[in-house]
């Protein structure tokens, strides 16, 4: 279903971006996107959504304010069910991942590739590093830091702006 999503920010120079994992729970699917909507945010990436295979037709939550995309167009089970997203939005690449613990497959794929300029790789990395969260480094935070660090990623922690 293609709807034209209402302007949330005046200034296009600027992309305001809401991210959380909601852990696959249904109220905080609908938390976060009631949240996203009231603060105007343009983009949003959810990690872990609400999803389910109901009667051969697959399901997620929505909102009427913004069009919703997916990495695949159907899934039967939570072994396939959409956990990373991509968007293009005016020549800007978005990558929304998510990595489950201790598994490397994807974020090794994720490390090999040399993003493009005007990219914004967002998401769940179950990682820590020292430039984005306190205490030890865990779950391959090094080699993200290190990933981000040659092409001045920026990698920034909940509720920084940049």
């Amino acid at each position: 279903m293609s709807r034209r999503p209402r302007v949330h920010n005046s200034d296009k120079n600027t992309l305001k971006i809401f991210q959380a994992n909601v852990g696959k729970i249904p109220p905080a699917h609908d938390c976060a996107l009631a949240l996203a909507d009231s603060g105007k945010y343009d983009i949003i990436l959810l990690q872990e959504p609400c999803t389910e295979a109901k009667n051969s037709r697959c399901l997620t939550k929505t909102h009427p304010a913004y069009d919703t995309y997916s990495p695949v167009d159907s899934w039967d089970s939570n072994d396939t069910r959409p956990r990373v997203m991509t968007h293009m939005l005016n020549g800007v690449t978005i990558v929304n991942f998510y990595r489950q613990p201790r598994y490397d497959v994807f974020l090794d794929v994720l490390l090999r590739w040399s993003a493009p300029e005007r990219t914004l790789v967002a998401g769940d990395f179950n990682a820590k590093h020292y430039a984005w969260q306190t205490g030890r480094l865990e779950g391959r935070g090094e080699d993200i830091a290190t990933w981000a660090t040659p092409d001045s990623k920026l990698i920034l922690e909940p509720s920084v702006e940049a």
